[in-house]
């Protein structure tokens, strides 16, 4: 029982550390999305990746079918970030990747408006 606790306290704080990563953000960032679930993917963007995914919901870009992901690499430059993924949309493979921002010591997804 107590080494059942103890591996059970570790894997917690291990999920826990990675969701603060710039690559965990991503990845629940990106869950929500597959489910479609936009107030969920808000709570992990800057308030710049709010109004950019309102402005995409607002016109329809959400409504592909995202169906999966895998987290290739990422890089951290200060307090920016950028996350490489796999992912399948609309039946087709593709690789893209989201930046994100450190804000008040959290990551954030934080859409660049330079593309």
């Amino acid at each position: 029982m107590k080494k059942t606790l103890i591996f059970m306290l570790i894997t917690c704080s291990i999920v826990a550390c990675n969701n603060d990563s710039p690559s965990g953000v991503v990845s629940d960032f990106l869950d929500c999305l597959m489910a479609k679930d936009y107030k969920c993917a808000k709570q992990y963007c800057t308030s710049t990746g709010v109004v950019a995914l309102e402005f995409y919901e607002s016109i329809g870009k959400t409504e592909y079918e995202f169906s999966g992901y895998k987290i290739i690499r990422d890089s951290i430059v200060g307090d920016r970030a950028w996350v490489f993924y796999e992912g399948m949309a609309n039946g087709h493979k593709r690789r893209s990747s989201i930046e994100l921002a450190r804000v008040e010591g959290k990551w954030k997804v934080d859409p660049s408006m330079r593309k």
